[in-house]
């Protein structure tokens, strides 16, 4: 039986785009040493998006969460 990974390190920070919004990101380590990355975009005037990334790479994973995002707000 296959067990999923629990994370074990959580990693926030936000930075600000080219359009001046401001994203948050969530990384989590994995146990198996994977990375699992989510993007959250809020205005007051909008629903909040989400995004999700994996991958053994953790930048990798933090890209493919804001590209993920980006594919929702276009």
């Amino acid at each position: 039986m296959y067990m999923n990974p629990k994370p074990s390190e959580l990693e926030t920070f936000t930075f600000v785009n080219e359009k001046n919004v401001s994203i948050c990101v969530e990384v989590f380590t994995m146990e198996d040493q994977s990375f699992v990355a989510f993007t959250r975009f809020e205005q007051e005037d909008e629903v909040e998006l989400a995004g999700q990334g994996e991958s053994k790479d953790k930048q990798e994973a933090i890209d493919l969460a804001i590209q993920d995002l980006y594919r929702q707000l276009n």
